[in-house]
Formats: C-alpha cells, structure tokens, sequence
C-alpha cells in the first residue's frame, strides 16, 4: 500500500452540495467565525501569507477542490444583478444594526434604572416605556464582602437542605398515596355508575346519550305515540351520585302523581281506587324502580291529560269538570224523561301525588275503572301504531285534525249499557213475578255478544277493541197467556244498543219486538220502554179474556172487552197490567194480583167467574 499523501480517493470523498441559492450576510459571518474565531485575531497579514502559501502549493488538496466549487457558486452567485444582491445584503446589515442597537438600549435601561436609585441624572437615559412600567429608584445594588468559609454552618446547611429534599419526598409520597386513593374512589364510582347503566340496559329500558349533552347518559322510558310534552318527557338523565350510584335526574316540578278514581253517592264518598307506586325521593329505591316509577307516573299524567280533553265533548252524557276533577255518571240516566236511579251516583277522577293517603278502604269497582282507563289509553297507543304504519294518503292542502283519545267513551258506553240493561232487567224480573202471582207463566232469558265474543279473546288488542265497539244484548220476555181452549205464545224481544264513540253517538237505543208484528217499536227512553211492554202485555190480556167472551170485542190498547151493542145491554170487562200487579174488574167486582190484590187464584179461574157475572 502506498503511503498516504493527504488526498482522499474520489469514491470517499463528501458529495457536492451544489445550491443556487444566493448566500445570506449572516450565514457568511457564521463561516467565517467558526473557521476563523473571533475577528479581531484576524489580521490583514496573516490572510495575505496563506493566501501566498497557497499559490506556491501546487498540489491539489481537498480543500483547494472546495474552494474551486465554491467560488464556481460565487461566480453563478454573481451571475444575479447587482443591485438585488447589494439590497439585500443592505437589508440584512440594517436588521443586525437594528439588533444590536435594540439590546444595547436594553442594557443602557438596566444600567440606569440600576444607578437611577442613588444619581438621579441617571433617570434621563431611562426610556419612557420603562418609566411607565418600572418606577426609576426601585432595583438597587449592594456589595458584600465574601465570607470566609464555615465548616461548622456549611454541614448545617447540608442538613437543612438534606431534611428539606426528605420533607419534599415525603410530600410527594403523600400527594401520591392521596392521588391514588382518589383514582381508586373514582374507579370504583365509575364501576359502580357503569355496572348499574348496564344493569339498567340489560333490564330492557332503552339507554342513550343526552341529546344536548353528549357527555350525560339518559335513558328513554316514555311511550313512542305519546304526543305533544308526553313525548319529549320520556327521557331523563342518568347522572352519577356521590358514591357512584345512578341518580334519576328528571328536572324540576316532576313529582311523581297517580291516577285516582272515587265513588260518590249524594255528594259522600264511598270507595276510591288504590294509588300504587313509590315516592321518587325514597331512598331505598333502586334505579330501576325509579324509571318505573317515573315512567307510571308520565303515563298517568297522560291519562289525566287525554281525559281531560275528552271530557270536554261529552257534557251532553253528564260528563262534567268540578276544578281538575272529571265528574260523570255512573248509572244510566234517562235523557228522554229525566229518570235515573233515587240516589246520584258519580264517578270523580282526578290526578293526585303518589303520597296522597287513602281514606277508604280500595273499592273494587274503582279499581277496575281505573285499571279500564289505563288499558284503554294503552289502547289508543296500539292504533296510533297502527295508523302510522299504514300508508299514508295523498298529500293534500286540507288539514287533518288528530282525533281525541276514546278513553271516557267506551267507560262510559259500558257503564250506561250495563245499567240500562240491569234496570230493564229488574222491571222485567218485577213484572215476571207479578204475572206468575196471577198463573200466568213468564220467564226472562238475557244474551250478549260481547259475552260469547270473549269466550273466544286470543289477544289484548282483540279484547280491547271489543270493549270499544258499541254495546248490544237483548233481553226476551216470554209469556204463555191462559185461554179457553189452549195456552198461547207471546214473546216480547228488547234490544239494547249503546254507541258513545264515533260515528254512532246516539247513547243507549231500546228496540222492541214482538212475535206479534203490530208490536215493533224503537225509542231512546228506558221508561218508554217499561211502559210500552206493560201496553203489550196489557194488549195480550185483553185478546185472552175474548176468548172466554164470545161475541165480545177487544179494545186492546185501552185493556178493555166490550159487549157489542144490541147484544143484551152493555158490558165491560177491564185488565190492566203494572210492574207491581195484576188486575181485572167486571160488573163493578175487581180482582187483584201482587199491588192489586191477594187473589189466590189464577187468572183463568177469574175470568171463568167474570163470564158468570157478565153473563
């Protein structure tokens, strides 16, 4: 191998790094400082010696190789105009001029503010801005002679700084264990606010985030058909307590409330519905049984609502509003005539906070008209469901109004046909026992559809459309009236219909039939109806005493048989028919059933007598 001759081969030699762009003022003033050191061990002799040195070298070097490719730049450097370079090395002078005249005015302000405090002439050389900041006279300067050295309070101090680094240590090891602890009470709330909204998620209800609050979950428990402020109130916060537990934020003025249903009779109050729930503020409650709570008590706010609405279209039926309490009947009442039963029997409900305590005992009638409203409101949800999932018709400019909840409606139908049936049912049963007193056979038979259509129920929805529907059922009154030659048939058929709700809102209707076609007879009032079937049975009567008096006429309707004129002088023989009794007169002798007598006879039997005494 050749001895080394200060020349690298080309192949380990640096890369050219060739750029075009111009060199700035400061970046040569850097080269030059940290290749030459400071300037003033820079003299004009000494750069005039290596530059002769290096003119009588010959050799190439590596050096003499980057000063050829830099003065190859300088000369593509100097290629650019003139004038730009001078302007911007102008500019590059002037900005670090600017610098330092800007620190040593910076100093020359230390400098008097420093001496300002014993020369005052030395608060003239102060800028004004510092003037402004810093009153002159306020740094000061003193000078301590240096102490000689202590052994004894140098290893007195060590100390001091030794138990003061140990007291910081300790410190924070104390701050530590403090942090720690409270990142495992904050990890264990967390846990446990976490473990109860997944409880709570897992139990069904529907979890969610706060819609303007990102950071809060909330839980939807409110009903999807729910309209207006029903609606929007279906959601509350899960917020977490101060040990980690689900607190049920639902807002202000969020109490929770039941629905109260009260018999009244002659203003007195009877019996009254059961409230069931818990309190909102009841500590032992769990979350889940807050959410329940919260989402009964909203439902029965709903109700109340709905109701409230309702009543307002239904004063023709008795429904009345005494403050915030619903007021309707609760036996049928006859509009036509004004007749009801001897006592007024109302139906009160109202809305009432959950701690409201029960004066009476839980009536079970006003339960199962409480229980009724809730399932009728449940209902009306199931066909705003439907509603909305049919499809939808045409758009069109006219408005479509959104029904009211039928919730009163069907009740009341209900309980008006319930009654209407059991007071013609009683007239019926007293006019029975009245006619078999006289040996007269009479039975009553009741039938409803409503009673064979829910034999048959297989869903909730069915049995409450059923109970929506209009009422009907016919109560049969059969007869086997006494005659001279053989008994005969009659057979009184009364309908009874009751509609509250839309499009049929005509209350109860009676029709009566009879296997008698003469007898057809529609009315709306039950007392027509009693009195129009005694008219029947009264009708009957007299067509069976013609039998035994021949030749005689019938006057029916007025419950008389008269003897035609010209046949033997004149001659009448009276029936009559009521509810309480019985009764026939002849030849001024009368004989009495049941109100009308203690006759121990049968029918029959009189009228064989009257033939006799009318002869």
């Amino acid at each position: 191998m050749a001895d080394y001759d200060g020349v690298l081969p080309s192949s380990l030699q640096p890369w050219d790094h060739i750029s075009n762009e111009p060199k700035s003022f400061g970046t040569v003033l850097g080269r030059i400082y940290a290749e030459r050191g400071h300037f003033r061990h820079i003299t004009e002799a000494q750069l005039r010696d290596e530059i002769t040195t290096k003119a009588i070298s010959g050799a190439s070097s590596p050096s003499d190789s980057d000063s050829d490719e830099e003065d190859a730049k300088d000369s593509a450097a100097s290629k650019a105009p003139r004038a730009e370079q001078l302007a911007t090395a102008r500019r590059e002078v002037i900005e670090h001029v600017a610098s330092a005249q800007n620190e040593t005015l910076l100093a020359l302000d230390f400098v008097s503010l420093l001496l300002s405090k014993d020369v005052k002439a030395a608060e003239s050389t102060i800028s004004p801005i510092l003037k402004q900041s810093v009153p002159p006279g306020t740094l000061g300067l003193d000078m301590w002679a240096g102490m000689t050295p202590d052994a004894k309070q140098e290893e007195t101090d060590r100390l001091l700084a030794r138990g003061k680094r140990f007291q910081s240590l300790t410190q924070s090891a104390d701050a530590l264990m403090a942090a720690g602890d409270r990142l495992k009470t904050t990890v264990d709330r967390e846990r446990r606010y976490w473990n109860e909204v997944l409880r709570v998620r897992q139990s069904g209800w529907n979890v969610c985030r706060m819609p303007r609050d990102k950071g809060v979950m909330g839980v939807r428990y409110g009903f999807s058909e729910a309209r207006g402020e029903f609606a929007r109130r279906g959601l509350a916060a899960l917020k977490m307590g101060s040990e980690g537990n689900v607190v049920l934020d639902r807002g202000l003025g969020t109490e929770g409330k039941a629905l109260r249903v009260r018999l009244v009779e002659d203003g007195v109050v009877k019996g009254e519905s059961s409230i069931k729930g818990a309190r909102d503020d009841d500590e032992e409650l769990d979350v889940e049984a807050r959410i329940r709570t919260a989402r009964d008590s909203l439902f029965e706010e709903e109700l109340w609502h709905e109701a409230m609405r309702e009543a307002r279209t239904l004063g023709s039926y008795g429904v009345g509003m005494k403050g915030n309490t619903i007021t309707m009947p609760l036996s049928y009442v006859d509009t036509q005539n004004g007749n009801g039963p001897a006592s007024q029997q109302l139906i009160e409900v109202d809305l009432v906070p959950l701690d409201t305590d029960v004066s009476h005992h839980p009536d079970p009638l006003a339960n199962g008209i409480a229980t009724a409203l809730r399932l009728l409101l449940s209902h009306t949800h199931r066909q705003r469901l439907d509603q909305r999932s049919t499809i939808p018709p045409p758009l069109s400019s006219a408005k479509v109004e959104k029904p009211l909840a039928s919730i009163l409606r069907p009740l009341l139908s209900t309980l008006h046909h319930h009654a209407a049936t059991t007071q013609l049912n009683a007239h019926l049963t007293s006019l029975t026992t009245t006619l078999n007193s006289a040996s007269i056979p009479a039975t009553i038979t009741s039938t409803s559809p409503l009673v064979s259509a829910l034999r048959n129920t297989t869903s909730a929805s069915f049995l409450l459309s059923l109970l929506c529907a209009p009422r009907s059922s016919t109560t049969r009154l059969s007869l086997s009236l006494p005659s001279k030659t053989a008994p005969s048939a009659l057979e009184i058929e009364v309908t009874t219909t009751t509609a509250l709700s839309p499009p049929d809102t005509h209350g109860s209707r009676f029709t009566l039939s009879c296997s008698d076609v003469r007898f057809k007879r529609e009315t709306a009032s039950l007392a027509a109806v009693e009195e129009y079937v005694v008219a029947v049975v009264t009708f009957a009567l007299a067509e069976a005493a013609k039998g035994w008096l021949e030749g005689w006429e019938a006057d029916g309707w007025r419950g008389r048989v008269v003897r035609p004129a010209g046949r033997g002088g004149e001659g009448v023989v009276r029936v009559w028919v009521s509810k309480a009794g019985v009764g026939a007169e002849a030849g001024g002798r009368k004989w009495g059933w049941g109100s009308e007598g203690q006759e121990g006879r049968g029918f029959g039997d009189v009228m064989v007598d009257i033939v006799r005494e009318v002869g």
